[in-house]
């Protein structure tokens, strides 16, 4: 069996290459927002703070699924 090893720091740190992957980045992070504001919501907290305490779990969410897309799409280009 022949093992490739997998240069996570590129996938990870890697921005967006072409419009289909900032496509792909922009819908992630608007649906992760929408699931996370609207679990916020229910805190009845104010608005902004609301916004605040999604937009962490967004972030990480979203980026984290759009590499691991990444990842899965463009396999032989991340490995080492």
């Amino acid at each position: 069996m022949n093992r490739k090893d997998i240069d996570i720091k590129k996938v990870l740190l890697s921005k967006p290459q072409g419009l289909f992957e900032l496509v792909v980045l922009i819908i992630l992070m608007t649906l992760f927002f929408i699931l996370n504001f609207g679990m916020n919501m229910s805190i009845e907290a104010p608005l902004f703070e609301s916004v605040m305490i999604s937009l962490l779990p967004t972030l990480t969410t979203s980026w984290a699924t759009f590499s691991l897309i990444r990842l899965m799409r463009y396999r032989n280009k991340y490995t080492k």
